[in-house]
């Protein structure tokens, strides 16, 4: 039974008779039901937004909300629920000021923390002062706020003409007392960044570090005339500046600049590299490995292990790289891994700091949609959100999308999985599922690693940021065991997009053709096991879409003569009934037992056709698996008879009722309103279908805002769509021609007779 009591007089419902072609309604009494309004009229009235109410009645916190299909119903006199989320006094302070922008990209201290909405970190450098290490390094992921923090430290310690503290009085680091602040514009700063050290050999980048140096030199021009350093250490400097040394020379560089710094101040300076394994990783990808580790060895060796002239060393980088002997014999090197509870908390945005920033960018009502989608990282026992895609996240107006992947290149992923063996990949394969297991981490990995021992590619994912480490329990030589899982909905979508690009398929799109989605097929397979595309013997949802994009019919314009065994027809008949002799695509033996839909929502076949229709019920039917799919309009013909090689065939969505129907006049009023403008938009508003108004397809679209999905394809396919065939005999035709159509796919019937037969079928119905 199908009831429409919010749309229909209370008196009247409506049934439908699956066995007949026609909407039959019954009208019989029935009890006033009390009021009911809308979610879009509750968002109104309540002033949040529509996706904020349908959150709060699919959470039971809405007394009296009920479900009718897809749509929640709302009694007209209910009060808006209590906001029970945490409001500080602090945030309700902030509300009243003026909004500051977002700091995207921002990476200067100075700038950030006082024009821009800044997440105090700084108690960070407490931490430090009261362990003072003598080295640290500090590994996370790209993008979580390294040189951020780096320049916070910069600013803290380095001693300026410019009266920094400005710059942290407001800060929580400042309420910590005198010998906290005693620190503050104390040291000279050796301060440099690898980050951009990317280039194709090892030449260009080692100009690259040596330009570095030479800024970074220059900066400190009171050397030049110092009367505390000597000619010898001048001519030094001079070098250095001027970026005219060797190879060699470059590698005692920081030992040189440190001791001329000590000499001038009397205070061994603070050396603080950012992102030092870059140049690392460059070189591994780009076969000048060997080389950038030999000068990385040096340097570092010269300038943290039993360097008199160094006060404090900060690193940052995403691998360890320990195993390579760069730190080695360092015994004064403290390791902060994404495994280490200490600094837990400073890199990234915790639970609090989002909480807090949603509210204060009045969208305290999107926050279980930015866990969805970037909440998941643990470091140490910290729960951490991706700081990169929270921020862009409030930027673009709350709508989720994958950020962070897009930052930069997610090249390991793709050069692990083509290193995986089936176990591997299977593993990886059962973690987009949703699965945990439990692995050996070593976060001392290096990258030859991955092709010389695969086992080692989770101990990469874990610390570039594609993993996250549920539990972990150290082992016996200083690593871990942990069970892994996804973070988040983001990293969730690269690795479906890794594991296309690693069989080489790209992603579907307007210029797809048959050709790309036989190659996808075939790669899909190869490098999954997987079912390609699941061609099954359905006409609105199968080859009748082919044949009108190769520039064939079924019926002709007047509906009067089929079109089987015109040559665009059969040509897009044999490429369609074709598809199952390959290995990546089922028999029509298989969709007797499966539908398409459920081996597709169960990961056993990677693309099939669908209707509008559907698309909302498999969102929320299959909620695990949403963001690991997408739509995308279909492949067009790459060689048409006629036209342009696009077609899609379209259905509607029509209401009837029977002529001897005794409140016939009642119901037809109840049909003119279903046609109506506004019937069409409630038909819209509850994803049913979209309505047949122009300019309400909105409506429709709109059911899909909190879903990851490109459902405006749809939408875009109209242009070239296709009214679905039919005329007065198909009841007639159709069964016998869905016969012979079955008949060629079992090999019992070729196809040009098959055809011929189908043709004669509809040709003499028609005709009757």
């Amino acid at each position: 039974m199908l009831i429409y009591n919010d749309i229909v007089p209370n008196f009247v419902d409506i049934v439908l008779l699956s066995g007949y072609n026609v909407l039959v309604i019954l009208c019989v009494e029935v009890s006033p039901m009390a009021e009911m309004i809308s979610v879009r009229e509750a968002a109104v009235r309540w002033n949040i937004t529509e996706r904020r109410v349908a959150t709060l009645c699919k959470n039971g916190r809405i007394a009296g909300a009920k479900k009718q299909g897809n749509r929640w119903l709302i009694p007209a006199d209910t009060q808006k629920p209590a906001d029970q989320r945490l409001k500080t006094g602090a945030f309700r302070k902030t509300e009243r000021a003026p909004k500051l922008p977002l700091p995207i990209g921002v990476s200067n201290y100075c700038l950030a923390s006082s024009e821009y909405y800044y997440i105090d970190k700084t108690m960070m450098i407490k931490d430090f002062i009261d362990e003072r290490p003598m080295v640290t390094l500090f590994t996370r992921p790209r993008r979580f706020g390294k040189t951020l923090n780096m320049d916070m430290l910069r600013t803290y310690f380095e001693k300026s003409d410019k009266d920094t503290s400005a710059y942290f009085r407001d800060k929580k680091i400042w309420a910590c007392g005198q010998k906290y602040r005693d620190y503050q514009g104390k040291y000279p700063v050796i301060f440099l960044t690898f980050k951009d050290v990317k280039f194709d050999t090892w030449e260009e980048a080692f100009a690259a570090i040596r330009d570095i140096f030479a800024k970074e030199t220059r900066r400190h021009k009171e050397l030049l005339t110092s009367d505390k350093c000597d000619e010898y250490s001048k001519k030094t400097y001079a070098k250095l500046a001027d970026g005219k040394v060797s190879e060699v020379e470059l590698a005692s560089a920081l030992l040189d600049l440190s001791a001329m710094l000590h000499k001038h101040y009397a205070v061994a300076p603070i050396i603080i590299i950012d992102e030092y394994d870059t140049p690392i990783q460059q070189g591994y990808q780009k076969d000048y490995y060997d080389k950038v580790i030999r000068f990385m060895r040096n340097l570092f060796s010269g300038g943290f292990k039993d360097n008199q002239h160094l006060s404090f060393g900060f690193l940052t980088g995403i691998l360890r790289v320990a195993k390579e002997s760069i730190f080695s014999g360092m015994n004064n090197l403290s390791i902060n891994s994404v495994l280490d509870n200490k600094y837990s908390a400073y890199f990234g945005f915790t639970a609090d700091e989002v909480m807090e920033m949603a509210e204060y960018y009045g969208a305290a009502d999107k926050y279980d949609e930015i866990c969805q989608w970037y909440d998941g990282y643990r470091f140490g026992k910290t729960e951490i959100f991706n700081p990169w895609s929270v921020v862009n996240y409030f930027s673009n107006e709350c709508e989720p999308r994958p950020f962070w992947v897009s930052t930069g290149s997610n090249d390991i992923i793709g050069e692990v999985l083509a290193q995986a063996d089936e176990e591997i990949y299977n593993r990886l394969t059962s973690l987009v599922n949703g699965e945990t297991f439990t692995t050996f981490i070593d976060t001392g990995v290096i990258y030859p690693q991955i092709k010389s021992n695969p086992s080692t590619i989770y101990s990469f994912l874990l610390v570039t940021g594609y993993l996250k480490a549920l539990k972990t329990t150290p082992s016996f030589s200083g690593d871990f065991m942990c069970e892994v899982s996804l973070p988040n909905r983001e990293i969730s979508l690269v690795y479906n997009k890794e594991m296309f690009d690693a069989a080489g398929v790209a992603y579907p799109d307007e210029n797809w053709t048959w050709d790309d989605l036989v190659s996808a097929s075939e790669k899909i397979h190869a490098a999954t096991g997987k079912y390609g595309y699941m061609a099954y013997a359905d006409d609105q949802l199968g080859y009748w879409n082919f044949v009108y994009q190769a520039g064939g019919y079924i019926l002709n314009d007047d509906k009067t003569q089929a079109g089987f065994t015109q040559p665009a027809t059969e040509k897009a008949m044999k490429f369609y009934i074709g598809l199952q002799q390959n290995n990546w695509c089922p028999d029509q033996t298989y969709f007797a037992e499966t539908a398409p839909g459920t081996a597709f929502f169960s990961e056993k076949g990677a693309m099939f056709l669908e209707g509008d229709w559907n698309i909302l019920a498999e969102l929320q039917n299959y909620p695990e698996m949403v963001g690991k799919w997408d739509v995308a309009v279909l492949p067009k013909c790459p060689d048409p008879e006629s036209g342009d090689g696009r077609a899609t065939i379209s259905n509607g969505l029509c209401y009837a009722t029977a002529a001897s129907n005794k409140n016939l006049d009642t119901v037809k009023d109840i049909l003119k309103f279903f046609g109506s403008e506004e019937g069409q938009r409630i038909q819209g508003e509850s994803g049913a279908a979209i309505p047949a108004y122009q300019g309400l397809e909105d409506t429709w679209a709109g059911c899909f805002a909190e879903y990851p999905i490109n459902i405006q394809c749809f939408i875009e396919m109209f242009e070239y769509s296709i009214q679905s065939v039919n005329n007065a005999s198909r009841p007639e035709w159709k069964s016998k021609v869905n016969d012979e159509l079955l008949k060629i796919y079992a090999g019992t019937e070729d196809i040009e007779t098959g055809l011929q037969k189908m043709q004669d079928i509809v040709d003499q119905a028609s005709a009757g």
